[in-house]
């Protein structure tokens, strides 16, 4: 395989490589852009300590058409000790902290958690301590940690951090620990969780608010587990039995919404991938077939087919790599531009999309596969070639022979159908995203705006408090903004 020679043959005619070239990138572009995606949110493990056997629990009820619920404290208090399934349990709820320091104030999206929550997920402070069992107990539950994007924003850092307080829900909460700057948890409304509080559970409330996720023990089967805990819950006090509980993978929990669209852009990008490989082919049997009388020559000056056919398998290659090359970085550029477009909530991931080494190794073995494909054509144009035909012939602007010509029509033919079926796919999923945007939601929301006030201070625990300064809130509203009939409501969110 003689490199100079092949590229010298392709700056001869710069068109084709150019094309080809663009026409590779494109393919193989879309094609690593999504599969950063899927590595993202379907195949990279969970960032935690023995991720394969951990386990969201919930409620479920079929009665009721409820496929998953929050857990009621009173069963989970009831049943955590007498499932043997799992070796360990956790608590959390989400809640919205107003947090008070000395020049400012903001809502910070937190959770409460039970001092099991870190451990369970192999979790450990880089600054102070983690919470204890005491932490959750009523009246001692004034410590917080920190995540490390928050006490970096609001901090600047400072790992004198530990110590001090800060105003929670009016509450004066003692910084206890800054957790690891890999620590990712799924986020809320899109934002990040920046503040952890113990939680305190109330053994009598039968309210479904809180969250468990589990650790199995080794060698426990999720069926097993599952078994398990359904059989505790058929002897809870549940009016009716109505409810009963499942468990799932916490990986599987976190991908299962984005599992169907992933699946989706990857047939799409493979689609388009077969498009561009059947137009690359076209283009290279038609090359060599206005190359015919040249090769022929070549041929008859001394150079053996296999010499011929190796020049044109480096010019293939040379079009390949490129195309791979240029690839890596259109994916690169897509994959910061979906950053910053689809959100957390749309595609749930804890980390943002990026090109690693997975994603190059993906793309490295698509463009090795597309040249090991389109290579094989130049080579049974160059075999197929006689030469004594092709120099009898008048011009260069012969055909390539029947069977080339069958293939070049399969080629196309293939092209087209599949393009048919991108164009088509694509028309449905356009109607269909047209047609929910057009559903009556059932309320008017034109000119409609939402804010959210958490309420978490001990002075609002006085419900006709609560209720005065909701009213008050509305009242100001009408009165100095310009708002039309302000209304609230109670969202409660776990």
């Amino acid at each position: 395989m003689n490199i100079p020679r092949s590229l010298r043959a392709l700056a001869s005619r710069p068109a084709f490589p150019a094309v080809a070239v663009a026409t590779l990138a494109l393919g193989l572009g879309v094609n690593a852009a999504i599969f950063s995606l899927t590595r993202e949110v379907l195949l990279r493990p969970l960032p935690y300590r023995d991720p394969d056997r951990l386990v969201r629990v919930f409620e479920v009820s079929r009665g009721l058409g409820v496929a998953s619920a929050p857990i009621a404290p009173s069963n989970y208090v009831t049943w955590r000790d007498s499932v043997e399934a799992f070796e360990q349990t956790a608590v959390f709820r989400r809640v919205a902290f107003n947090v008070s320091m000395r020049t400012r104030a903001l809502q910070a999206e937190g959770f409460q958690v039970a001092a099991t929550f870190f451990p369970l997920l192999g979790v450990k402070p880089v600054l102070g301590r983690g919470f204890t069992d005491n932490d959750s107990q009523s009246g001692r539950d004034a410590v917080v940690l920190l995540s490390d994007g928050f006490w970096r924003r609001q901090f600047g850092a400072d790992s004198a951090i530990v110590g001090q307080t800060i105003d929670v829900d009016g509450t004066a909460c003692t910084v206890v620990g800054v957790l690891p700057p890999s620590f990712k948890i799924f986020r809320v409304l899109n934002r990040e969780v920046d503040l952890f509080r113990p939680i305190v559970l109330d053994a009598t409330d039968g309210e479904q608010s809180i969250n468990i996720y589990a650790k199995l023990k080794p060698g426990v089967s999720l069926d097993s587990a599952r078994a398990r805990i359904q059989t505790v819950y058929s002897s809870l006090p549940i009016p009716d039995h109505l409810w009963t509980a499942d468990v799932e993978l916490l990986s599987t929990s976190f991908a299962a919404n984005s599992r169907p669209i992933l699946l989706t852009l990857e047939w799409a990008a493979a689609l388009v991938l077969l498009i561009a490989c059947a137009n690359l082919a076209n283009l290279l049997l038609a090359v060599s077939a206005g190359r015919r009388k040249e090769l022929a020559i070549r041929q008859a000056l001394g150079a053996s087919r296999w010499q011929v056919a190796l020049d044109l398998a480096g010019e293939s290659l040379i079009v390949t790599v490129s195309g791979g090359a240029l690839a890596i970085l259109l994916a690169r550029w897509i994959v910061t531009a979906m950053n910053s477009t689809v959100s957390f909530q749309d595609i749930n991931r804890l980390q943002p999309f990026r090109v690693d080494g997975l994603v190059l190794a993906f793309t490295g073995g698509l463009t090795l596969a597309v040249t090991l494909v389109l290579g094989v054509l130049p080579a049974h144009a160059a075999a197929d070639i006689g030469v004594v035909g092709a120099l009898k012939d008048s011009t260069h602007s012969v055909t390539a022979g029947l069977p080339n010509q069958g293939l070049r029509h399969g080629l196309i033919i293939g092209q087209v159908a599949l393009s048919i079926v991108l164009t088509a796919s694509s028309l449905a999923l356009m109607r269909s995203t047209l047609g929910l945007q057009r559903l009556a939601r059932g309320v008017r929301v034109e000119g409609m705006m939402t804010a959210q006030v958490a309420l978490n201070d001990p002075r609002y625990a006085d419900t006709e408090r609560l209720v005065r300064v909701a009213a008050s809130m509305l009242e100001q509203l009408s009165t100095r903004g310009k708002v039309f009939q302000p209304k609230n409501t109670n969202w409660h969110f776990s």
